[in-house]
């Protein structure tokens, strides 16, 4: 764009140099004759001539004419440049307004992020969504020594990836599966606000643009009875937590998790629709159960989805 509005400022001053020369060059009659033999002129003292006043000539009046028209040539060409680079600055102006249209602020993104997938979840047209799900989560200690392999081997088995498509028109699939159900947060609303981002920048990208999302360190607790959860993590995602995971024989009595701050990577075309969304959950964890002996064990890892969607 910056481009465009330097080559459109140059010829617009192309334009009024001509203007000007050739407001200059169709005037004549003005002639400036100047002595070249180098020879000054003998000093005479002449008497003084009473004071008259000479009629205008025909050739004065054309000089004070062609003068005016040169004056007013000069002020067109001024009033024109003016035009000119109001023109420009309306043109720069409406390109900064197009850029800024990308969200600027952390509430910005925000609430820009929110806009989109929301949309998405209740968009009723035809849209294809590729979503691939990976989970690297592992057991990095355990109180009963000889029972670490058997409690990460529960751990796997329940948190396997997937690699799933599904087509949605009128807003669900053949299967009466529904957009809100498949995308984060599943079956609600997305919330998210700028207060509970550690960082929330936007970047343009083609017609649309890229918002990047960190989200602040969060921790969730559970006592055998309640969780507490972490709010943002909760409110626009779906976050793994190891006081819900069902391991079978293993039980959870206790348990703390750790959510270092998901990163959300969304990006909108220039009809603000989510075209793809990466989400990436570190996470690492502590918890107290039983599995035939209590134990305690200790979690980490981190859950990535990517969600790609075309739309028909």
């Amino acid at each position: 764009m910056k481009k465009e509005l330097k080559i459109i400022a140059v010829v617009l001053a192309a334009i009024l140099v001509f203007v000007v020369g050739f407001g200059l060059g169709s005037t004549k009659g003005i002639t400036i004759t100047v002595n070249s033999n180098g020879a000054a002129p003998a000093a005479t003292t002449q008497p003084a001539a009473p004071a008259t006043t000479q009629p205008a000539t025909p050739e004065t009046t054309t000089q004070n004419a062609i003068a005016d028209a040169v004056s007013d040539v000069a002020d067109a060409a001024a009033n024109a440049a003016d035009a000119a680079a109001d023109v420009v600055s309306n043109v720069v102006d409406t390109a900064d307004k197009v850029v800024s249209g990308v969200p600027a602020t952390p509430d910005a993104v925000a609430e820009a992020y929110v806009k989109a997938v929301n949309d998405l979840k209740k968009y009723t047209g035809n849209v294809t969504v590729h979503k691939t799900s990976n989970v690297d989560l592992h057991v990095t200690d355990c109180s009963v020594g000889f029972l670490r392999g058997t409690v990460d081997s529960l751990v796997q088995k329940f948190i396997t990836g997937s690699d799933d498509t599904w087509t949605f028109a009128n807003g669900s699939d053949p299967e009466g599966r529904t957009l809100n159900d498949k995308i984060v947060p599943s079956n609600r609303d997305t919330v998210l606000q700028g207060s509970w981002c550690a960082s929330a920048t936007a970047t343009a990208e083609g017609d649309g643009y890229t918002m990047n999302i960190k989200l602040n360190q969060e921790t969730s607790t559970f006592d055998g009875t309640n969780t507490v959860n972490p709010e943002a993590h909760s409110a626009c995602l779906d976050p793994l937590n190891l006081a819900t995971l069902d391991l079978g024989p293993a039980k959870i009595t206790e348990a703390n998790m750790t959510y270092s701050g998901a990163t959300l990577t969304a990006t909108v075309d220039g009809q603000g629709r989510l075209t793809k969304l990466v989400v990436n959950l570190p996470m690492q964890g502590t918890g107290t159960g039983s599995l035939g002996a209590s134990l305690s064990i200790g979690i980490e890892g981190a859950m990535d989805d990517v969600y790609e969607m075309t739309y028909a």
